[in-house]
């Protein structure tokens, strides 16, 4: 970004999409009789020079705060004039005040006594018996924000720009504190990094919901079907025979990666669990994937478990 395309004073950038607008310029006078912003700024002390390294343009926000600070130094300087006139009254009456008390004094020929010839006061010659007093209360250092390190901001400036083939200059687009690290590390290819920015900003985080939800749905419809050869729609003797949650967990990390991912983050990363726990899942959302419920009932039964209900 060049230094023309920002606020002299406030630092803010003028070129939006491409285009600089919203500015006023610093020494060029739009009309002859008005003073220009570069001399109104002197009569307030500040005061600027023509520099190429510098902007020659200031934002309407600060082009309005130069008015009011003019009007304001207006009434500034009425208080100082009004502060003016009223002090040398106050001087001439104190001077006349000490030429009447002089003049008396010479007239009567008496002298004002100094300070060593007069005479003491009694409280301060008589000695006065001590008085018990209360230790002093101890003296708690006050807080300071000396040590503490300030949470630093982001100093850095990201912008994007999309060139098209109907306009070959391309759009700038200044991006907001919220996402410039997010569309930094993108460009840096620095997925983790972005990942971790993007679920630290709330919207972006809830319009990401519906990705990821839509994703698991995806991998869910896959395992449904029957066509797929999921393993859980197998439950043939021979097949409950050969069960093994090796092969379950196997069928889930290849074809519903994401959604396994998710249970295995649930139960830390333990697979039998894991896999139990998504064939449960998986069969209340399918009845007929019930070949896991099948591998339990059997080795229940080899355990000697019986029946307490039936249907009736």
């Amino acid at each position: 970004m060049s230094a023309k395309d920002i606020c002299r004073l406030c630092k803010d950038n003028l070129r939006i999409k491409g285009t600089i607008s919203g500015f006023r310029s610093i020494f060029q006078k739009n009309d002859a009789r008005e003073k220009s912003i570069s001399e109104r700024l002197t009569e307030l002390g500040l005061p600027l020079s023509e520099n190429v390294s510098r902007s020659g343009r200031i934002c309407l926000r600060c082009f309005r705060l130069i008015g009011r600070l003019q009007d304001d130094f207006d009434v500034f300087r009425r208080w100082q004039e009004a502060e003016k006139d009223s002090n040398p009254a106050e001087a001439s009456t104190s001077t006349s005040q000490a030429t009447a008390e002089s003049s008396n004094a010479s007239s009567t020929g008496k002298k004002r006594p100094e300070k060593r010839d007069r005479v003491p006061t009694p409280s301060k010659t008589c000695l006065q018996p001590p008085t018990p007093t209360a230790p002093p209360a101890p003296k708690y250092s006050r807080p300071t924000t000396d040590n503490v390190t300030p949470k630093t901001a982001r100093r850095s400036l990201t912008e994007v720009i999309i060139h098209y083939p109907s306009h070959p200059k391309g759009d700038r687009i200044v991006c907001q504190a919220n996402t410039a690290a997010i569309v930094e590390n993108i460009a840096k290819q620095n997925w983790s990094r972005a990942a971790n920015q993007m679920v630290k900003n709330k919207d972006l985080l809830e319009a990401l919901k519906e990705n990821i939800l839509q994703v698991i749905e995806d991998e869910i419809k896959f395992l449904c079907n029957p066509l797929k050869g999921f393993m859980l729609w197998r439950s043939s003797a021979a097949d409950l025979k050969a069960f093994s949650f090796a092969n379950l967990q196997s069928d889930l990390q290849s074809m519903a990666p994401f959604t396994y991912s998710i249970f295995s983050q649930i139960t830390k990363g333990s697979p039998h669990p894991t896999c139990a726990s998504a064939a449960i899942a998986l069969q209340g959302r399918e009845p007929r994937l019930s070949a896991f419920a099948y591998y339990v009932n059997g080795v229940l039964q080899y355990g000697g478990a019986k029946k307490l209900f039936t249907k009736g």
